[in-house]
Parts: C-alpha cells; sequence; structure tokens
C-alpha cells in the first residue's frame, strides 16, 4: 500500500515537473542544455518525452470592421460658386452646366453629399479668421473632414478686405495653426488652400506678413497643400483680362521664391466682374462675349492652377447682377449662364 501511494505520487510529481514518461535507461533527471546554433532544428532524441503546458483559447466571433470611406477625387477644373439668397437647390444645376468644383463660404455636409452624388466637388470653407483660434469650430471641423475624406479644404474668405473676413496676418495665423491641425488629424488625405486674398497687389502683401506671423509664432513655415484667391478688378479695369492674367502671374512668380508655397498648385477661388448695379445690363454682353472665354481658356492654358471657380453672386428684386448663372429661383441660364457653360466645356 505504501509502494503504491509512493509510486502514484512519484509519478504526479514528474507531471508536474514536466516528464510524461518514465524510461528506465533514462532516468526523468534535470539534463544541461547546449545552447542551440541558430537555424538548425533540435536533435530528436528517442525515450525522451514533453509535455507542453494546455493553454485554453476563447476564440470571439469574428467582427468586420467598418470600412473607412474612401477618399475622395482630386478637384479639377471650372466651377460655379453656390448662388447666394437663393433658396433652390443647385446640385443638379451645376452638373446640368458642366461645373465640376463648387463652394458655399462653409461646410454644409448636406449639400457635399448632394453635389458629390451628381459628380460636382465640393470644397468646405474655414470662412473666418478675425478672432485667431476661437475662430475654429474644432467640432465641427472633425465631423465633416471624417464623413468626406480628402476634401481640398479653402481657409479663410477675403482675410484683406475690411468687409469680409478682415483678419490681421496675426489673427490669421493662430486660426490656421489649429485649422490644419484639426484637419490633418481627423482626415490624412485632406488638402488646405490658403488664403482667399481678394486683390493684387494685396495676394502678395497679406501673405507674406501672414507667413512670416507663422513663422515667428511657431519656428516654421506654414505648411500649405496650395493657393486659393480671387481675380478681382476695380470697377474701371472690371473687364480688362489681360491685367488679371498679369494679376496672377506675379503672384505665381512670387509664390516661386517663397520656401512654403514654392511648386503648390493655385486654385482661383473666385473670379467674376466687379461692376455696378445701375451699370449691370450693359456689362452682360462683355461679359458673356469676351471676358468669359478669355479667362476660361487662359485658365486651362496654365498648368499650375487646379481650378477656377466663377463668382455667381446674389440675387435681388431691386437690381440685375450680370454675374449670374442662372435667373433667381430657376434652372434657366442667364446670357453670362450660357457663355459660361460653352466655355466650361
Amino acid at each position: 500500500m505504501k509502494a503504491a501511494r509512493f509510486l502514484s505520487g512519484a509519478v504526479i510529481g514528474l507531471l508536474l515537473a514536466g516528464c510524461g514518461g518514465l524510461v528506465a535507461e533514462q532516468p526523468c533527471l534535470p539534463q544541461p542544455r547546449l545552447p542551440q546554433p541558430a537555424g538548425i532544428a533540435p536533435e530528436a532524441r528517442p525515450g525522451r518525452y514533453f509535455i507542453f503546458p494546455l493553454i485554453m483559447i476563447h476564440v470571439s466571433p469574428l467582427v468586420t470592421p467598418t470600412p473607412a470611406p474612401e477618399p475622395l477625387p482630386a478637384p479639377r477644373g471650372a466651377g460655379v460658386a453656390w448662388p447666394k439668397e437663393d433658396a433652390r437647390e443647385r446640385a443638379a444645376d451645376l452638373a446640368a452646366i458642366g461645373a465640376r468644383l463648387t463652394f458655399d463660404w462653409g461646410m454644409s455636409p448636406d449639400r457635399a453629399r448632394a453635389t458629390w452624388a451628381v459628380g460636382v466637388a465640393y470644397l468646405p470653407m474655414q470662412w473666418s479668421c478675425r478672432q485667431g483660434a476661437a475662430s475654429v469650430d474644432v467640432a465641427r471641423v472633425q465631423a465633416f473632414a471624417r464623413e468626406f475624406p480628402g476634401s481640398w479644404w479653402l481657409a479663410f474668405n477675403e482675410p484683406d478686405h475690411p468687409g469680409q473676413a478682415n483678419c490681421t496676418p496675426e489673427a490669421g495665423a493662430r486660426a490656421y495653426r489649429l485649422l490644419e491641425a484639426t484637419i490633418r488629424a481627423a482626415d490624412p488625405a485632406a488638402r488646405i488652400l490658403c488664403c482667399g486674398t481678394a486683390f493684387y497687389p494685396g495676394h502678395i502683401d497679406w501673405l507674406t506678413a501672414w507667413a512670416t506671423e507663422y513663422r515667428a509664432l511657431y519656428g516654421a513655415w506654414p505648411s500649405v497643400d496650395g493657393i486659393h484667391l480671387h481675380s478681382y478688378g476695380q470697377f474701371p479695369d472690371r473687364l480688362d483680362a489681360p491685367r488679371r492674367k498679369h494679376e496672377l502671374e506675379q503672384v505665381y512668380l512670387w509664390s516661386a521664391a517663397q520656401p512654403w508655397a514654392v511648386g503648390k498648385p493655385f486654385l482661383i477661388s473666385e473670379w467674376a466682374v466687379s461692376t455696378a448695379s445701375w451699370w449691370g445690363w450693359k456689362d452682360a454682353g462683355p461679359i458673356a462675349d469676351y471676358y468669359i472665354p478669355t479667362m476660361r481658356a487662359w485658365f486651362d492654358a496654365q498648368p499650375w492652377i487646379v481650378g477656377d471657380i466663377w463668382f455667381s453672386s446674389w440675387y435681388s428684386a431691386g437690381m440685375y447682377e450680370p454675374d449670374n448663372i442662372w435667373e433667381s429661383g430657376s434652372a434657366v441660364l442667364t446670357r453670362t449662364g450660357r457663355a459660361w457653360r460653352a466655355a466650361a466645356r
């Protein structure tokens, strides 16, 4: 009886020690282990048995991850801004005239869905920068960036214009710093273009001061993926196409000497004819017959310009605005609209 108990205890002890059987000529005793040369399989030894620990693994049901949205295609070509003060939804109208780009000076998920659904790229905009970093609605920017990955963002709307965003270069630098960080964290595929300045030579003056302020604040030049700006003349030279071309070329040449802007594409995010309402009916002819076809052909011929967006402006019952593409509240094209449609194809 004592022998049986001894044998039972010995077997249990050997099992706990890692031995799986007893071989008379090879007692289960600790054996010295020699280093095994790399790449050579361990030698098989008859009569030696090993028991590996039994590991219980709980297998969870496979969960298929929700695929991330595909990045949007890069916008390129001619576009028309979403008309202001017009309740009509314009996505289908934009597609019908061949527009490839649009924006509405904001970031509307509903309009983005509607325009992308018909093949028109919607460009979200951070309009303001006057309050510096406080100008940026971080949660709103994040939500849009995550839903529409790969978007091309427009930073600011005429920060050099007292009647528009009207930002100091320092405020613009602080706003851009937060805007860029927010967008890139939410969507690494996004592209950001800055800064929507209004007039020449203000493009160069404001952008120079803005980039200098940014570097002074953060120790590096701003990181931009392109430059967006507006192309307008003053009233006396509003139809001077050669002057507009020269102004844009000067900004491009200036950008080639800026370490933060060299080689970056340009988007003409607004262009049209600054006119007075009482003069508008007289300008419709020259706009349609000369200005639009001349400038559109020139834009298409510049490899550094990736797109241009016509400023289809406001509607009013009290005056005629010749820049408008459609009659108010309808899909009926104006004379300007018919000219733009022909020049965009």
